[in-house]
């Protein structure tokens, strides 16, 4: 395990083409709070803020994710030198390094949230009165395990179809395109008076605000969660059967 840990950690600081990755990242992590706060200029407590920035996380797993994971099968790699190896390693391995991913993104963008709310005037972090520290906390676990899963859902996909250009038109298209298309046919067939609206408890159409409201009215905290964690059972145990296969490339 700790062979497969430390090669792709070489790959990850080695490769030109993954660093490169890792602008897109940088430059989500500003442009979500600097648009929030050139639109409100009223700076607001930093959760208020922070939990309507959504979709920054979606987009660059994606563009670090994509080349991360399907490299080694665009190179060769699983073919050639890990063809009989332990695929199950070879899988935790970056689900592992996804999560790390997704606990720094988050972790900055809190921490550029509450930089921006100190430039504007306003240290609080939350205000009683409106924000629910429960259901933001709770958000973000959601919205980590969403990226996790995101993360092993890139795996399955790149060892189905194994080239990274068809993984990411996919992800994209979907989830900018499609996705809106499905979830607005889904949530039309509700009433309104109903409230309900599916992007929740979707892999793709995560969103972030639906999330933290739907906790905030209905308190019902372990949900969101535990979708996540399903997709990720999934997506992880139909990832590993197609990488044990022999002629996986």
């Amino acid at each position: 395990m700790l062979r497969q840990l430390r090669f792709d950690f070489y790959k990850i600081t080695k490769s030109k083409v993954i660093g490169w990755c890792f602008i897109i990242p940088l430059l989500l992590l500003f442009l979500g709070p600097a648009t929030k706060y050139i639109i409100n200029t009223s700076a607001m407590s930093t959760i208020s803020n922070i939990r309507d920035v959504s979709g920054n996380l979606h987009i660059a797993l994606y563009v670090v994710g994509i080349v991360f994971i399907t490299s080694d099968f665009s190179s060769g790699y699983i073919k050639n030198v890990y063809q009989f190896s332990n695929k199950l390693q070879y899988l935790l391995s970056k689900v592992i390094y996804v999560f790390i991913f997704c606990v720094l993104f988050l972790g900055l963008e809190f921490l550029i949230g509450w930089l921006f709310n100190t430039i504007w005037g306003n240290e609080t972090l939350f205000e009683p009165e409106y924000d629910d520290v429960k259901a933001y906390i709770y958000t973000m676990i959601a919205e980590l395990l969403n990226g996790v899963a995101l993360g092993i859902f890139l795996c399955f996909l790149s060892a189905l179809v194994k080239k990274n250009y068809i993984v990411f038109i996919i992800a994209f298209s979907y989830t900018f395109v499609l996705g809106n298309l499905l979830y607005s046919a889904i949530n039309g067939l509700f009433s309104q008076d109903n409230g309900f609206v599916i992007q929740p408890y979707t892999l793709f159409g995560f969103i972030r605000p639906n999330i933290y409201y739907m906790l905030k009215n209905d308190g019902n905290y372990l949900t969101p969660i535990f979708v996540q964690i399903c997709y990720i059972v999934v997506f992880g145990f139909f990832s590993w059967l197609i990488l044990k296969k022999r002629d996986v490339v």
